[in-house]
């Protein structure tokens, strides 16, 4: 790995956002999601996140028995968390 200054280093790794949509691929691996309301994300996959984020898991029977069956039935049983910007106060 080659060397470099602090201001070298700092300019490589800088954000540089080329859009201002709400999700931007930062790498083949990573997507930046831009919080302007509500998101749902899979349990365990959120790496980081910058600023005033309020995270809800979702309940078994949140969205009803119904839907708790078809999930059980249809094996989508992933855990899913709600992510929403805290309301400013």
């Amino acid at each position: 790995m080659p060397a470099f200054t602090l201001t070298e280093f700092a300019h490589q790794t800088s954000q540089k956002d080329a859009t201002t949509d709400a999700f931007e691929l930062e790498s083949p691996n990573m997507l930046e999601v831009r919080l302007n309301g509500r998101v749902w994300t899979k349990m365990g996959t959120m790496i980081a996140y910058y600023g005033e984020v309020h995270f809800k898991r979702e309940g078994a029977f949140e969205n009803g028995l119904g839907h708790f069956l078809k999930k059980a039935v249809s094996s989508e049983g992933t855990t899913l968390t709600k992510v929403e910007p805290v309301p400013a106060t």
